[in-house]
């Protein structure tokens, strides 16, 4: 008899066991972490190598919705790449955006051709506060430039409110400056999974 019972009682075990964790999935966030890659050409400095950057000088500030390609600014079909890489495709349906932040953005030389030695400080600013700045040891060697916020940038506000970025240059122009880099920017992409 108690063998009977406890045929009985395992199926419905199971199904609470079962349904507690697809209650549980709604409230577990997923969080992916990702580097994309976005080529560019260096810009024409009116400096000639070697020559000390003047304190005056600046790159011309960027609209950040005119640089991000427009691949990577649908998030939802970023997300969809990123399930489809992990083989998890066919729970898109329950999958929800919660947030997506750009974590790190390193400029790297792209052909191995030139270099950033002579560069003492690269910085990016929104109106006029700090977004990330490297130094040499702390960002900047010679075939990779790494701008790392203190804290990660809430891309979601940023893609909405397409800001426009600043940039500032200090040290002297590389005596081989490259003539482009890859931009590999990482994003970490948190969203969550619910049945309901």
């Amino acid at each position: 008899m108690n063998g009977r019972l406890m045929l009985v009682g395992s199926p419905k075990m199971l199904c609470v066991a079962l349904a507690a964790m697809v209650m549980c999935a709604g409230c577990i966030p997923i969080e992916i972490t990702r580097t994309i890659k976005i080529s560019t050409d260096a810009p024409n400095l009116p400096i000639p190598p070697g020559a000390a950057i003047p304190d005056s000088f600046a790159p011309d500030p960027v609209n950040l919705c005119k640089v991000i390609p427009e691949e990577y600014q649908d998030l939802d079909a970023l997300l969809q790449t990123y399930a489809a890489d992990l083989g998890l495709g066919f729970l898109l349906n329950y999958v929800k955006i919660t947030q997506v932040d750009l974590v790190q953005v390193a400029m790297q030389i792209a052909d191995g051709q030139g270099t950033f030695d002579g560069l003492t400080e690269v910085s990016a600013t929104r109106d006029g506060e700090i977004l990330a700045a490297a130094t040499p040891g702390n960002g900047i060697d010679a075939t990779q430039i790494v701008l790392t916020p203190d804290t990660p940038i809430d891309l979601l506000a940023v893609l909405e409110d397409c800001p426009t970025v600043g940039f500032s240059i200090r040290g002297n122009v590389p005596l081989n400056p490259p003539d482009s880099w890859d931009n590999l920017v990482t994003l970490r992409v948190v969203a969550e999974l619910s049945f309901f």
